[in-house]
């Protein structure tokens, strides 16, 4: 998962480094080990080719985390399986609320949420790009 997050990162989006820090995929099992959160990848022989991540923000609102498909895997709709399943995982967890905090540049994890129902809470600068907060309420 860190190789193809870090990969991606590297390839398509160096401007977003600052915003996305690694530190998270150093210790997978410590940073999405909580009763309410989870690791959710795509596999194919073995080979993780997509990665969404669930991380606890309080006590009834989640976080959607590291949202990446591997380029020659996309359009084969496995990012929105992969958001699908984490919002069955945080309405099984009670939560009320999910946001995913993302980039300007990364329209189509922006789009995949938004045919999700998320919607725009904010949208902020950070360099040269614009951090862009979406939030889906399930109660």
């Amino acid at each position: 998962m860190k190789a193809l997050i870090t990969g991606i990162l590297a390839s398509e989006f160096p401007g977003e480094s600052e915003a996305f820090p690694p530190t998270d995929l150093q210790q997978l099992a410590v940073a999405y080990g909580g009763p309410k959160e989870t690791c959710l990848v795509a596999e194919v022989g073995g080979r993780i080719v997509g990665a969404c991540a669930v991380k606890q923000d309080g006590p009834s609102a989640a976080l959607l985390r590291r949202l990446f498909v591997a380029p020659t895997y996309r359009g084969q709709r496995l990012g929105s399986r992969l958001v699908e399943s984490a919002v069955a995982f945080c309405r099984a967890q009670r939560y009320r609320k999910i946001t995913i905090r993302t980039s300007d540049r990364m329209a189509t994890a922006m789009a995949i949420c938004r045919r999700q129902g998320f919607q725009q809470q904010a949208r902020m600068p950070l360099g040269a790009v614009h951090l862009v907060h979406l939030t889906l309420r399930l109660s």
